[in-house]
């Protein structure tokens, strides 16, 4: 009965040190140590492991994902993010911002690589959830950036006709905002990581 108890409370105690290890990586993300941040991101997930919720896991998931993309660790960084979608996919209630900011992150993880086609689908899902939740009132310039990157994702993939609209819109936006700049600007890790 002893061993059940200690094997309980190391349970507990594992399980305590998630959050500590998640305020830790999210420190350092914001500071743009992204090294220590994987760690930590890193250390919150075998955490979470242990027996946490899926929406705990996927946001650990989603934050190492992220620090090894902005690092170049690419073959380590697709299956986290992807995995992390996935979880937030399977919720039983959606939660459209931790759904866009997963699908935004893939759409740019492949953008910045230059794979263009790969990155659409998670644009064309993603600009629509966030258009419905009002994003262009808080952030148009934002919303302008992620219309012109899927325009050229799908013309640089082969779709020319499919560029425009969003290419159509995004200047509608810009001119309706004239002087404004964006409130979010995403992690640009492409041209860093093909200068290694």
């Amino acid at each position: 009965m002893r061993f059940v108890l200690a094997l309980l409370v190391a349970g507990l105690a594992h399980a305590a040190e998630a959050p500590k290890y998640y305020d830790l990586a999210v420190k350092a993300d914001l500071a743009g140590d992204f090294a220590e941040a994987e760690r930590d991101y890193e250390r919150a997930l075998a955490e979470y492991l242990e027996g946490t919720s899926d929406a705990a896991v996927s946001l650990a998931m989603y934050g190492a994902g992220r620090m090894k993309a902005y690092q170049c660790k690419f073959e380590e960084a697709e299956p986290l993010l992807l995995g992390s979608l996935r979880l937030v996919d399977a919720e039983p209630v959606s939660d459209d911002r931790a759904v866009t900011s997963r699908l935004f992150e893939l759409a740019r993880f492949y953008y910045e690589r230059g794979m263009y086609a790969q990155s659409v689908p998670y644009y064309s899902r993603g600009i629509p959830i966030l258009m419905k939740g009002g994003i262009e009132a808080v952030d148009p310039i934002g919303l302008a950036e992620a219309l012109e990157e899927v325009s050229i994702a799908f013309a640089k993939s082969g779709q020319p006709s499919e560029a425009k609209v969003p290419r159509l819109r995004a200047d509608e936006i810009r001119a309706r905002n004239a002087g404004r700049k964006a409130r979010f600007t995403p992690v640009r890790f492409g041209a860093r990581c093909r200068s290694k």
